[in-house]
């Protein structure tokens, strides 16, 4: 009898690591995947730099356009911004498009991430009027604004004049 229980306990021993060792790599995978699924930003103590807001941008485009009021057409994402403007040191107009339609938006810097804070609409320009007026709300007037094209998406160049307006 005492061989019979032996085997009875080796059995449930080996049946308890065996479920410990499914649990223990089911949470491995699970963990890593969505390590992998979440862009993982810097944490900035200051307001960073129009390079680094640039790079933030494009890093976490993915997750900044999902939080859009508007919602890109068929493809379900926009491309990411052709133009860049600074209006102030941590708010830009953005340019993008849906793969048919030209979009505007104004984004600032807050809490580490970007957040829309106005969709200015399906334009390609801006009035100077209309311009001023978003200056006037959304950025700071005596900041020296600052302009940024790309034509690949992801290098951008510093250009003059006003972008946005006709």
């Amino acid at each position: 009898m005492k061989n019979s229980q032996k085997g009875s306990i080796s059995t449930w021993l080996i049946i308890v690591v065996i479920i410990l060792l499914i649990g223990v790599g089911y949470f491995t995978f699970v963990k890593k995947s969505v390590v992998n699924n979440e862009t993982v930003l810097p944490i900035m103590t200051e307001t960073p730099t129009e390079n680094e807001v640039i790079q933030l941008l494009l890093s976490s485009w993915k997750a900044t356009q999902s939080k859009f009021v508007a919602k890109a057409g068929e493809s379900g994402t926009f491309n990411a911004p052709s133009k860049i403007q600074f209006i102030a040191a941590d708010t830009m107009l953005i340019n993008y498009d849906d793969g048919l339609v030209d979009h505007i938006s104004i984004l600032q810097f807050q809490d580490n991430s970007l957040v829309e804070l106005k969709r200015v609409g399906t334009m390609m320009r801006l009035t100077q009027s209309e311009w001023q007026a978003l200056v006037k709300t959304y950025g700071d007037p005596a900041y020296p604004v600052s302009n940024y094209e790309s034509s690949d998406y992801a290098l951008f160049t510093k250009v003059a004049g006003n972008i946005f307006v006709k």
